[in-house]
């Protein structure tokens, strides 16, 4: 189950996000062999019907992060 949510943030790490309205909070964190990510969700972008949920997710490297603060 962990590695197919990991394939599933990383497979949505190339999209982008929409400018406006956006409420980004901790999703989660996904450890890779070239270093570990910190993952965001959009909590206003998630949608529900029937069986599927969507919602824009964004992963960065935590060193990344740790370097912006």
């Amino acid at each position: 189950m962990r590695r197919a949510c990991t394939w599933i943030l990383l497979a949505l790490t190339g999209t982008k996000a929409q400018a406006g309205g956006v409420d980004w909070k901790v999703y989660g964190f996904v450890e890779r062999a070239d270093g570990d990510l910190v993952c965001f969700d959009d909590a206003n972008s998630v949608t529900s019907a029937t069986k599927l949920t969507r919602g824009w997710v964004k992963c960065i490297f935590q060193k990344e992060l740790e370097d912006y603060s």
